[in-house]
């Protein structure tokens, strides 16, 4: 498999949720993240846009994040716009 990722993603196991829409929030678990993106883990596959907002607990830091991959329960993510 070809590393097309530009920075390291650190491991780690914080709660995140994303947010769309007008009231949809879906809990996930960030398994690893780095300055420019993240993997996020779900219960299930799940639905969602290709762009979104989430929010990174406990810190509350709210990112907007583009879909960059999809493999069952798991959605790696690039962060968009600005911190």
């Amino acid at each position: 498999m070809v590393e097309r990722r530009n920075a390291q993603r650190m491991k780690t196991l914080k709660t995140g949720a994303v947010s769309f829409g007008v009231v949809a929030i879906v809990d996930c678990t960030i398994r690893n993240m780095s300055p420019e993106g993240a993997c996020l883990e779900f219960p299930c596959r799940p639905i969602l846009p290709k762009d979104f907002s989430m929010v990174i607990k406990p810190e509350y830091i709210r990112r907007s994040c583009h879909v960059a991959w999809q493999s069952g329960g798991r959605v790696g993510v690039e962060f968009t716009g600005r911190r």
